[in-house]
């Protein structure tokens, strides 16, 4: 389990003996999706933290990319990597491929994930929920639906209107922190 974890984290650049692949990271055909090639994997010192150009910021790793039709959308702003990019997106079939080459810090990935749900005209399940609070709607072939809510924040999530929990029986007005519903939806 340990190894396939690895070839898992490492797909791109290792085969599944973990032998590193030649011709350059990731492997042709993902590279060429991407538009990017990888040239040289740079782990930064503890404690060290790179801005980007469009003002996020990351620790821990990043990647010399060179860009290889891909768009530059942010690039490191200061030592060895200055200028190279660091956030790409390339236009591939009818789809395109976005490429981050360093670690950020969890609230600048988080914008990165809203940005890409924008881009992508994604909308929330359920439109208002707080952070934490994940939300998947199931519906059945005859039309009925269901709410399926998960509660990971810390704080209670009053809920705008009462609503038949399924999974207790009961009316729920709240899912409490770290608790599930399943809302049947009139």
């Amino acid at each position: 389990m340990g190894c396939r974890r690895r070839v898992q984290q490492a797909s791109g650049f290792v085969d599944e003996r973990l032998h590193a692949r030649l011709g350059g990271y990731p492997a042709g055909p993902l590279r060429e999706a991407l538009g990017i090639r990888v040239e040289e994997y740079r782990p930064l010192r503890q404690g060290e933290r790179i801005v980007l150009s469009d003002g996020s910021y990351g620790t821990a790793w990043s990647e010399s990319v060179r860009a290889e039709g891909a768009e530059t959308l942010a690039a490191y702003t200061h030592g060895m990597l200055t200028d190279s990019p660091a956030l790409t997106r390339h236009r591939y079939g009818t789809g395109q491929g976005w490429y981050l080459s360093i670690r950020l810090k969890e609230t600048d990935y988080a914008a990165l994930v809203r940005r890409l749900l924008d881009e992508a005209g994604i909308e929330p399940e359920l439109p208002g929920l707080p952070t934490g609070v994940e939300a998947v709607t199931r519906q059945a072939s005859d039309g009925r639906r269901w709410h399926v809510l998960i509660n990971h924040s810390t704080t209670a999530l009053h809920l705008p209107e009462p609503a038949h929990d399924l999974l207790t029986g009961a009316v729920a007005h709240e899912v409490p922190p770290g608790g599930r519903a399943v809302l049947r939806k009139p």
